[in-house]
């Protein structure tokens, strides 16, 4: 099912590399051509998976929210979200901002509650955006050694961590931590989840082509 859904991924990511038309151009104010993200976020932006603000800013230090990270994934995915069972959250209800992308990301298995919540207003973590990264794209990296201080083998984020750095997603700070509770902006989520994108198996991305 999920690997269905990431073929899609490649197909729109594939459309990228061979458009049919001129690439859409991303003029966010607070992007500017120095920016350490621009590249990511452009590629996002062209992808229509993510988009600004009305100011014309994207907000790059901005915490991004749990349902706004979740409505990132259904998009760089392809994620069907129609018809999806209600997730029973207490916090989320039919009418909520959101709801179908939650129910979706809930029945994917790609986000998980707390406590009988979703938070969908709350902060994403460093160590919630690796698990939710992981899970997304399938990510493992098992035997992969995690340098970090501060993410010790019986973190419950461990493997995620991990998998990321097997696939290059993560680099972690130059004073060998990875920070799990801190929370993430909008520019840094966009940053892994272009590089999850474009870590897709090759031969999946040629096969593709082919189609095409």
């Amino acid at each position: 099912m999920r690997i269905m859904k990431v073929l899609l991924a490649v197909i729109l990511f594939s459309a990228s590399l061979f458009p049919l038309a001129a690439e859409a151009k991303t003029n966010f104010k607070d992007v500017t051509q120095d920016f350490w993200a621009k590249e990511d976020i452009d590629f996002l932006a062209e992808n229509k998976i993510i988009f600004g603000y009305n100011n014309g800013n994207f907000g790059v230090g901005d915490n991004i929210r749990r349902s706004d990270a979740a409505m990132m994934i259904v998009r760089a995915l392809g994620i069907e979200t129609k018809n999806r069972p209600n997730p029973k959250f207490k916090d989320v209800n039919s009418k909520s901002y959101g709801y179908d992308v939650i129910a979706a990301v809930t029945d994917e298995k790609i986000f998980f509650g707390n406590n009988g919540e979703f938070k969908p207003n709350s902060t994403l973590t460093r160590a919630e955006m690796a698990a939710i990264l992981t899970r997304a794209f399938q990510l493992t990296g098992k035997g992969v050694n995690v340098p970090f201080e501060d993410v010790p083998n019986n973190a419950w984020h461990y493997e995620s961590v991990q998998a990321l750095l097997a696939n290059e997603i993560t680099f972690g700070y130059a004073d060998n931590t990875f920070r799990p509770a801190d929370p993430i902006t909008r520019a840094q989520f966009s940053a892994f989840l272009a590089r999850a994108m474009k870590q897709m198996p090759q031969e999946e991305k040629l096969e593709v082509v082919k189609i095409y």
